[in-house]
C-alpha cells in the first residue's frame, strides 16, 4: 500500500480540486454536508471516462470514507462499471468494517475480474466477523480456486486474524498440497502474529553459496562466483523473474546453473503476494517492485562486489510483463534483456502506465522514450493468451513505423511463442538471445550470409 504520508498528500491534493469543483452552497453547508458533497463527488469521478482521474478518486475513497457512508458505498458498489472503481469501493467497505456488507462483499468472490475476486476475499476478513472463516478457508483449500484468489483468501484469514482464523490456517497448512499455498498461509501467520520485519537488512551470502536472504521484509536469491576474472573486471548481474505461480526455485535453478558456466552473479527476487500482488505491473499503488529491485541489486552489488549498472534481465508470465516494463522504464539498467508473457504493455500514448505509454498519477518518474526501446537489445515472446498473434503483430508494426519514421536503426527481436510454451523451452529461447550460444551464433551467422547473397544477386 501507498505510505501513509503519500497517501494522504494525494488525498489531500484531490479534495483541494474537489472543493473547487463543488456548488458554493455545499461549501457553506455543516461539516458533515461538506462531507457528504466531497464522497457524493469521489463516487461520481470513479465513473469517468478518464482514468487518471478514475486512479485519484479510487487513491483518495478509502482515505476519505467514514462508518457513515456504509450505504452510499453499498449502492455505489454494483453500479459501477470499472474494475479500478469496484476495487476501490471494495477496499473503502473493509475500511468501514460493518459486517454488514459481507453478503454483497462475497458475491464479487466469484464474480468479475480476477483482481476484483481477490480484493472482494481480502475485504471479507477486513470485515472482522467470524462468519468469514468457514467462507475463506473453502476458496483456501479449494484446489480448482484460482491460485492467487487462494493466496488472497490465506491473507484474508490473517488479517481477520481472530482465533477461530488462525486455527483455520493451521489446519489448512496440513492438508494442501500445493507448496506455493503454504507459504502463502505462512506469510498470513506471520502477519497475524505481528512477526513481519520490514526493517533488517540481512549480510548477503558468501560467493558460491546459495541462501535465502531478507532484505527489508523482502526475500531473495543471491549467488555469485567464486573465481573471478583475471583481468579484474566484476561479474555481472543477471536477475531473474518468476511467474505469478511465485515458482522462483525453478527460476533460479536455470539461472544459477547459466550463472556459475558463464561466471555470472544472479538475483531472484520473491515477490510474495501479501505484499506485492500485481508486482508484473510494478505493484503501482503498493510497494513499488521495480524501487525494490533496484534497491536490492544495487545492495547486492555493492556488498559482493558485482556489477550492476546495466543488467541482463529474464522473466516469464508476470515477470515477463515486470522485465519488458522495467526495460522501457529503466532503459540505461539494462544489458540485455528477455521477456516472455501474455501481457506486455501497449504502445499506446493515450493509456496510463502500466499498460500503455502516458505518464501515471501513480507512477509520475517513469517516462518512456521508444528511442531507447527499440534501440535495446530486447527480445519479447508474446505467450499464448489472448489475441496474442495480433497482440504481436500490432506491437511490432508500431514499433517499425516509429523506427522508419524517425530513420532509426533497430535492435529488439518480437515473436509468438506458442513453440516456446514450456519453461524449459523458453529458457533455453533465453540463454541463446541472452549470451549468444553456439547454436544462436550459428543462426546469426546464417541470416547474415543470406542477407549478403541477396545483395550480391541484385548487384549482379
Amino acid at each position: 500500500m501507498l505510505t501513509r504520508q503519500v497517501s494522504m498528500r494525494l488525498c489531500s491534493l484531490f479534495i483541494f480540486s474537489l472543493f473547487f469543483m463543488l456548488p458554493s452552497s455545499s461549501l457553506a453547508q455543516s461539516e458533515p454536508g461538506e462531507h457528504d458533497a466531497v464522497i457524493n463527488a469521489v463516487l461520481e469521478r470513479l465513473d469517468s471516462e478518464d482514468k487518471a482521474v478514475v486512479i485519484e478518486a479510487a487513491l483518495a475513497l478509502p482515505e476519505l470514507v467514514e462508518k457513515s457512508d456504509f450505504l452510499k458505498l453499498m449502492d455505489a458498489l454494483p453500479k459501477v462499471s470499472t474494475e479500478r472503481a469496484r476495487r476501490a469501493i471494495l477496499i473503502a467497505l473493509g475500511v468501514v468494517g460493518d459486517p454488514r456488507a459481507g453478503k454483497l462483499v462475497e458475491k464479487y468472490t466469484l464474480e468479475g475480474t480476477e483482481a476484483v475476486q481477490i480484493e472482494a476475499v481480502l475485504t471479507l476478513g477486513k470485515l472482522k466477523h467470524k462468519w468469514a472463516v468457514p467462507k475463506l478457508t473453502r476458496i483456501l483449500v479449494d484446489s480448482s480456486s484460482k491460485p492467487r484468489v487462494r493466496y488472497a483468501a490465506a491473507q484474508g484469514l490473517g488479517i481477520l486474524g481472530s482465533r477461530e482464523a488462525m486455527y483455520a490456517l493451521e489446519q489448512a497448512s496440513a492438508r494442501v498440497q500445493d507448496a506455493k499455498v503454504k507459504l502463502a498461509i505462512s506469510n498470513a501467520i506471520a502477519y497475524a502474529n505481528n512477526e513481519i520485519d520490514n526493517e533488517t537488512i540481512e549480510p548477503v551470502n558468501k560467493a558460491g553459496e546459495r541462501d535465502v536472504r531478507r532484505y527489508k521484509g523482502v526475500n531473495y536469491q543471491f549467488y555469485h562466483p567464486t573465481v573471478r576474472s583475471r583481468d579484474g573486471d566484476k561479474p555481472r548481474l543477471m536477475a531473474c523473474f518468476h511467474d505469478y505461480d511465485l515458482d522462483w526455485d525453478t527460476v533460479f535453478a536455470y539461472c544459477q546453473k547459466r550463472a556459475r558456466d558463464s561466471q555470472l552473479a544472479v538475483l531472484v527476487i520473491h515477490y510474495d503476494f501479501l505484499e506485492f500482488p500485481d508486482f508484473g505491473t510494478f505493484n503501482l499503488g503498493g510497494r513499488r517492485a521495480d524501487k525494490v529491485f533496484l534497491e536490492i541489486a544495487d545492495h547486492v552489488a555493492k556488498e559482493a562486489g558485482v556489477e550492476a549498472r546495466e543488467m541482463y534481465l529474464y522473466g516469464i508470465g508476470g515477470g515477463g510483463a515486470f522485465v519488458q516494463r522495467f526495460a522501457m522504464a529503466y532503459p540505461r539498467r539494462v544489458a540485455r534483456a528477455f521477456a516472455a508473457s501474455s501481457n506486455f504493455l501497449h504502445l499506446d500514448s493515450d493509456e496510463l502506465f502500466p499498460e500503455g505509454l502516458k505518464p501515471s498519477p501513480l507512477a509520475k518518474d517513469i517516462s518512456i522514450d521508444l528511442f531507447d526501446f527499440v534501440k535495446m537489445d530486447i527480445k519479447l515472446v508474446f505467450l499464448e493468451g489472448g489475441e496474442v498473434l495480433f497482440s504481436a503483430t500490432q506491437f511490432k508494426k508500431k514499433l517499425e513505423d516509429f523506427a522508419r519514421d524517425r530513420g532509426i536503426t533497430t535492435r529488439y527481436e518480437i515473436e509468438s511463442g506458442s513453440d516456446f510454451a514450456k519453461a524449459h523451452g523458453l529458457w533455453q529461447q533465453a540463454q541463446e538471445y541472452l549470451f549468444w550460444t553456439r547454436a544462436e551464433l550459428k543462426r546469426r551467422t546464417n541470416q547474415r550470409r543470406k542477407k549478403r547473397s541477396r545483395r550480391d544477386g541484385v548487384a549482379n
